[in-house]
């Protein structure tokens, strides 16, 4: 009888942890399918899996740089789609889709 409520206390404490998903940061590398495997050697970590491409994780648009590449990440943060993009002549741009900004 003391090892069935002692399974039964082990089993409720399981129970009422809970379990958060964790949101990825702006900025951090993604890759654009999923990774089945990593290795580390020294500094660098090496993976693999079915995606073609890895970068920072900007989803639906953002401003590179001309000489880097990398995303500016204090530009306008869209929630949808971007169809079209447009200068507005004075250093800004005008984007247009199915999104509203963050």
């Amino acid at each position: 009888m003391k090892k069935r409520y002692s399974l039964l206390t082990l089993l409720l404490s399981t129970l009422s942890f809970q379990l958060f998903s964790q949101e990825l940061q702006s900025g951090t590398w993604v890759t654009n399918g999923g990774v089945q495997t990593t290795v580390q050697s020294g500094d660098i970590i090496y993976i693999g899996g079915g995606f073609t491409q890895v970068g920072p994780n900007v989803p639906n648009g953002t401003s590179l740089s001309t000489t880097s590449g990398l995303p500016d990440l204090s530009f306008a943060k869209p929630n949808g789609q971007v169809f079209a993009n447009a200068p507005d002549g004075n250093g800004g741009w005008f984007i247009g889709g199915n999104f509203t900004l963050k």
